[in-house]
Formats: structure tokens, sequence, C-alpha cells
């Protein structure tokens, strides 16, 4: 019988936390909400074996979340989806409430910190913050669409955004690919039309891109070529892990090597829904399990309480 997590919730994204020892944030909504209308979230700090600690339950999904270290601080970002912002102090034990600028309204779809910015985006403006302040927001916005939609009138907006080189790359709605110089957005060639979830660049400089339609490559960060993987599946997310490239697609991980998707058997979880890598640990979590592996082959399992602590 499979070993489940609590029959509380369902755990659909993670960011690992660098250091040697097991450590992530997990996004968890309410495995049976009593409404449709309930998108109540909480954000979980696990360890090699359960919660360590959460944040207070919110009334909005959350999409991201991260640790900012500070010289006299750490703090903990998590971010919403319709641009809402908690924001937690460890040394003052407080949590702060703050909303991104709703210029149009806005569906946040990510975020990532690249440098001495926090970057948040989705389906609108990019904004991003000093890592030093996290509460002085800044538009990121020239070279993109004007009113944030595509010319046949559908909203356009960035799923992924990561660095190359000296520059930003970006993904998203209707196959777009971005690149961000000279403190401008410039579009690029796309080889699709079907939504980009992720991308990632390696160590080595290739990069890769994936979305409804397949996975695509580039070694200069200009031209994308699809891969000849056999498989239709929606893939929507990539992690770097031990020189190794991981997918996740049609709730399932796979491993991306030498142009080829090898599945990988995970006896814990049910489904993958989300996958992300520190330097010494890839995490995993999807239906009511969250998982962790120090190789990428063998996986442990973090048990829940269904106890949430206000």
């Amino acid at each position: 019988m499979k070993q489940t997590t609590s029959n509380t919730f369902r755990f659909y994204n993670c960011k690992a936390l660098a250091g040697e020892q097991p450590l992530a944030f997990v996004a968890a909504g309410l495995y049976e909400p009593q409404s449709e209308e309930d998108e109540s979230t909480c954000i979980f700090l696990v360890d090699h074996t359960r919660a360590v600690w959460n944040m207070s339950v919110t009334a909005w999904p959350s999409v991201a979340s991260f640790l900012v270290r500070k010289e006299d601080d750490n703090v903990i970002m998590n971010i919403g989806v319709y641009g809402n912002i908690q924001r937690y102090s460890q040394a003052e034990n407080k949590v702060y409430e703050d909303q991104l600028p709703e210029i149009p309204p806005i569906c946040i779809r990510g975020a990532n910190i690249i440098d001495e910015y926090l970057y948040v985006y989705g389906l609108g403006p990019v904004y991003r913050t000093k890592t030093s302040e996290l509460n002085v927001w800044e538009p990121v916005n020239k070279g993109l669409p004007e009113n944030f939609f595509l010319p046949d009138g559908k909203p356009f907006g960035f799923d992924a955004i990561t660095k190359f080189q000296d520059s930003l790359l970006a993904v998203g709605i209707q196959g777009v690919i971005y690149r961000y110089e000279n403190d401008t957005w410039q579009p690029l060639s796309s080889p699709t039309q079907a939504w980009l979830h992720g991308i990632l660049v390696t160590p080595a400089h290739e990069i890769y891109a994936c979305g409804k339609r397949g996975i695509f490559h580039s070694t200069n960060g200009r031209d994308f070529q699809p891969l000849d993987l056999g498989v239709k599946h929606t893939f929507r997310a990539l992690a770097w892990y031990k020189d190794q490239c991981y997918v996740v697609g049609d709730n399932k991980l796979f491993m991306l090597k030498d142009k080829t998707l090898t599945g990988i058997n995970m006896p814990l979880l049910d489904e993958v829904s989300a996958i992300s890598a520190s330097e010494d640990h890839l995490w995993a979590v999807g239906g009511q399990q969250v998982a962790w592996s120090a190789d990428g082959n063998e996986w442990q399992l973090v048990v829940f309480e269904s106890k949430v602590t206000q």
C-alpha cells in the first residue's frame, strides 16, 4: 500500500533551498475544498522527513516562494497568482501583506531570483524588486506588446524567465520567446505557437524550453529547434541536477540525455506536478506526496500531518 502524506493537502509546486541538508518550500492547496471558489493555499518548509514550519494560510493560490538571506534577516517571499505577496521577516517574526501594481489586471505565472533582483511575471507586465529591498517594485516592460495583447487579440505573458550570459530569456503564451538586453525586450523567432511553460540554461550554456507540444533546444539563445522525442507530452518544468536535465511531462518525471527521454520510476509518487533542484538535492511534488532525492534515482518521502499551524 502506497504511503500518502495527508488526506488534506494537494501539493503542486516546490522550491529547493541551498544547503547540505534537504530543505524546500512546497505549496499545497486543499485536497477536497468545500467549494470551487475556495483557493486557499499554504506554503510549508520541509526537511528530509517532515514539515517543520508553515506560512499562514492565504485565500489565493501561491505561484512561487523564495528565501532571501540578508545580513540582518532572513525573508521568505510568497508570490500569489493575483499579484498578492506575503513577506515574512524572521528577525521581526512578522508577516507583511503586499500587492503588485495592477496595471493592467494581473495573472502571475511565475517568479525567479536573478542576480540582485526578484522578477515576477505572468499574463501582463513584468515587475522586479531588488532583493535588498523586496518592497519597492518597478515595471520591466520596454519592448513588450502594447497593453500586453498579441496582434490576434489574445493576452500576452511569460511563464518563465531565466538568465543567459549577460541577458535574460523568457518564454510564454503562444510560444513567445523574448530576450532582454540593454533594458529592452526583443522578440525572437519561435518554432512553435503552443504555450511554453519552462526554460533552462545548462552550465554549458545549452538552452532547453518546454511546453505544450514538446521540448526545444538552442545553443546561442536566439535560434530554437524542436527535439524529435517521439512523444507529444505537455512538458511543464525543467531542472538541472548532477549534470542531468530532468523534465516533468504529463505528470511523469523524465531524464533528457542526448536528445532522448528516459522515464524515471517514481514508486513513491502517484504523479509529478513540479520539480526543483539545489546543488545537493532534487525535489518533486504531486498529488498528496512530496519526495526528495540525493542522486536522482533513490527517493525519500516527506510525511505530513493534517494539522496546519496558523
